[in-house]
């Protein structure tokens, strides 16, 4: 969660490079412990979907960084996508900043409505649906809004599709 109250999604082409990130954000989030009994166990997982780490904080803890800030920090020496996450939830929505700051692609949850996404435009943008997920297992099927047409099974050709469509 950026100041201004609304989450991103953000990439990157390597797990090493995730962790480069995650250590200079560090400092910015305010980590609260996870309550098991409200949340989900929040974990990393290999390329298997085995769970290599736990991770005890709540990983929704807002940072300190507005979302310019943000960008400055990852312009600087990352090669990412980022997107605007749960655009149709009331709560830590990017929505009103979505044709403010351009970026890479919008997700919504399972339970968007087509008039939704015609009525803010959201279809300008590759639309992923319901992959802020905490768990593997509640990542969201194939349908309509949620597949995308790779020319290979790689990290290079998904960022050339957040690039370029």
């Amino acid at each position: 969660e950026v100041q201004e109250g609304f989450h991103v999604l953000i990439y990157f082409k390597s797990v090493n490079e995730a962790m480069r990130f995650d250590q200079i954000l560090e400092p910015f989030i305010d980590k609260k412990e996870i309550d098991l009994s409200i949340y989900n166990e929040q974990s990393l997982t290999n390329i298997n979907d085995e769970t290599i780490e736990t991770i005890p904080h709540l990983l929704t803890a807002p940072t300190q960084l507005s979302f310019r800030e943000l960008l400055n920090i990852l312009n600087e020496s990352f090669e990412y996508v980022i997107g605007y996450a749960h655009l149709d939830r009331t709560k830590h929505s990017g929505l009103v900043y979505c044709h403010q700051y351009e970026l890479n692609f919008v997700e919504v949850t399972k339970h968007v409505s087509e008039s939704f996404i015609d009525h803010h435009y959201l279809d300008r943008y590759p639309i992923m649906m319901n992959s802020d997920a905490h768990q593997i297992m509640d990542i969201s099927e194939k349908n309509i809004h949620n597949y995308i047409e790779l020319n290979e099974l790689n990290i290079d050709s998904l960022f050339r599709y957040f690039h370029h469509g």
